[in-house]
C-alpha cells in the first residue's frame, strides 16, 4: 500500500471538517429554531396572561369596592351600639340607621355598579322586621326605599329567597350570594353580605346588591386580542354570561352544554 499524498490527506481532512461543520450548523440551526419557537410561545403566553389579568382586575374592581364598603359599614354599625339590647330601642336604632344611611350613600355613589344596599336586624332582637333596603332607580339613578322582607315569615313560607340573610348568619362570615331575585322585584342580583356581631351575639346583616344585568354587560364588553371573550361562570360550572348564553334568557346553561371544559 502506498502512502496517501499530502494534498489528498489535506483534502480528506478538509472534507471531514467541512462535513462536520455543515452537520453542526444544521443541528444548531434546528436547535435555534426550536428555541425561538419555544421562546415565542412563552412570550405570547405571558402577553396573553398579562392581558387577561388586566381585564380581570378591571372586572374585579367594583366587586372589591363593594365588599370593602360592606365591611366598613359593618364596623361602623358595631361602633354605634354598645350592647345588643339597644337595638330594641326605636329611638336609638333610628338614629343609628340615619347615620348608616348617610355613610352608605357616600360609599355607593363612588361605585356606579351598585344597584342597592341594605341593613337587616336580627328579628329575634327587634321582634319584627327592622332595617332598610334602598334600590337604585333605573331612570334617575337615585336610591329609593323598598319594603324589607319579613325573614321569619319567609323562612316558614319558603316562597321568598332569603339566602342573603340566612347564609352569612349560618356560616358566620361575609360572602357573595349567588344570583337570586329579591322580594318585590323581578331582577336577578348578587349580594355581598356580612353578618354583624356585638359581644358575640348576632345583631343583623349589612349588604350591597349588584344587578346581574350590570355584571353581564361588563363581561360582554371584554375583548382579549382578536378572538378572546369574557364569560361569567359559577364555581359549579353554571353559565351566567357567554356570547352564546345569557342568564336573563337561559338560566340553566352549563359549560358542558357549550362543549367547554374549565378548571375551577
Amino acid at each position: 500500500m502506498f502512502p496517501r499524498p499530502r494534498s489528498s490527506l489535506q483534502n480528506y481532512f478538509i472534507g471531514m471538517i467541512l462535513g462536520t461543520t455543515i452537520l453542526l450548523t444544521g443541528i444548531m440551526g434546528l436547535l435555534n429554531l426550536r428555541f425561538i419557537n419555544v421562546y415565542s410561545t412563552r412570550l405570547a403566553n405571558m402577553g396573553l396572561n398579562l392581558e387577561t389579568q388586566k381585564t380581570a382586575a378591571n372586572l374585579n374592581k367594583p366587586l372589591l369596592q363593594a365588599s370593602d364598603a360592606v365591611n366598613f359599614m359593618a364596623s361602623i354599625m358595631r361602633q354605634h351600639y354598645d350592647r345588643p339590647d339597644q337595638i330594641r330601642d326605636p329611638q336609638v336604632r333610628q338614629a343609628v340607621d340615619q347615620r348608616l344611611y348617610k355613610r352608605f350613600v357616600t360609599a355607593v355613589n363612588t361605585i356606579h355598579e351598585v344597584s342597592g344596599f341594605y341593613i337587616h336586624y336580627n328579628e329575634n332582637l327587634t321582634g319584627e322586621p327592622k332595617g332598610f333596603w334602598y334600590r337604585k332607580s333605573d331612570n334617575s339613578g337615585d336610591f329609593h326605599p323598598e319594603p324589607i322582607t319579613n325573614v321569619e315569615q319567609a323562612e316558614k313560607d319558603q316562597t321568598v329567597p332569603i339566602q342573603w340573610y340566612t347564609a352569612p348568619k349560618e356560616q358566620q362570615q361575609a360572602m357573595w350570594i349567588p344570583p337570586y331575585k329579591p322580594n318585590h322585584t323581578d331582577i336577578w342580583m348578587v349580594s355581598y353580605v356580612k353578618p354583624v356581631y356585638l359581644r358575640h351575639q348576632f345583631i343583623g346583616v349589612v349588604g350591597i346588591n349588584i344587578s346581574m344585568s350590570t355584571l353581564i354587560s361588563m363581561v360582554q364588553k371584554v375583548s382579549v386580542y382578536d378572538s378572546g371573550y369574557g364569560a361569567l361562570l359559577s364555581p359549579t360550572g353554571r353559565v351566567y354570561a357567554h356570547p352564546d348564553v345569557n342568564i336573563l334568557t337561559d338560566d340553566d346553561a352549563t359549560i358542558q352544554d357549550l362543549g367547554l371544559q374549565v378548571d375551577m
